[in-house]
């Protein structure tokens, strides 16, 4: 029977200059770390759906940032005029992000979800990095875990489609 599933959200021990750890053991379904609406975000649907957590967070406090996009050269015309270029606008509405982008594969390692750190190009992570994109990522990979446990099987070999009638109940997907 599996017994633990991590979600990596956010990677940020060296931001905390101490921190105080508690050494008693704890135990629980599925544990997260980052405390961002990444990782709050998957706490809150793991725990919907019945399954004890413990939310990770290396600082004292909870919160995220606001959208931060910038240009990768500012210029000076042949008029004076300041010019920005590298900047990539593109609103072209909703789109896919494959389950296959948060999980690694199976033989590099099982159980393990990443819905903020996930294998995408650089343009591409340009949007999937929002906060309500990471929200969305948090909560399917808190929505496989726990089917993953229902089902005693890794996040791996977790039926797609018993995954996509959870996110459709979610409210992520639609029919």
């Amino acid at each position: 029977m599996l017994k633990k599933f991590v979600i990596i959200t956010v990677i940020s021990l060296a931001t905390s200059t101490s921190l105080n750890v508690e050494t008693k053991e704890k135990k629980a379904d599925i544990v997260i770390y980052g405390g961002t609406s990444g990782g709050v975000m998957p706490a809150v649907q793991a725990s919907r759906m019945g399954k004890s957590v413990i939310l990770v967070v290396a600082s004292k406090r909870l919160g995220g940032f606001n959208m931060d996009l910038h240009n990768v050269t500012r210029y000076a015309d042949e008029d004076g005029h300041v010019r920005n270029e590298g900047d990539v606008q593109n609103r072209s509405g909703a789109y896919k992000i494959s389950y296959r982008t948060i999980t690694p594969k199976a033989a590099e390692c099982t159980n393990l979800l990443v819905p903020v750190l996930l294998s995408a190009l650089h343009i591409a992570f340009g949007s999937i990095r929002m906060e309500p994109v990471f929200m969305s990522l948090g909560q399917s990979a808190a929505s496989a875990a726990a089917l993953s446990i229902d089902a005693k099987t890794s996040v791996q070999t977790l039926d797609y489609k018993t995954l996509r009638r959870q996110l459709v109940k979610n409210g992520q997907l639609s029919e």
